[in-house]
């Protein structure tokens, strides 16, 4: 029981570091343009973070992590 449990979150580690890459890397860029089609400003008192580059580079630091945290479950 306790194997199958610690490949299961390995599993889900894997895919969810994964998941978290490719929001960061092609998902911001694709709601920034679409939000500047449809004419919305950004708003001055909430910063836009999901543009600022230290914000990419702590989450794809976490989901490296992520992934070797599932890849040690699994071995």
């Amino acid at each position: 029981m306790k194997d199958i449990l610690l490949k299961f979150l390995g599993y889900l580690s894997i895919t969810t570091a994964i998941y978290g890459i490719y929001i960061v890397l092609f998902q911001t860029k694709k709601t920034t343009l679409r939000k500047a089609e449809q004419g919305e400003t950004p708003n001055p008192k909430r910063p836009q973070v999901f543009n600022k580059i230290w914000f990419k580079i702590v989450a794809i630091i976490l989901s490296i992590i992520l992934f070797i945290l599932g890849w040690v479950l699994l071995s």
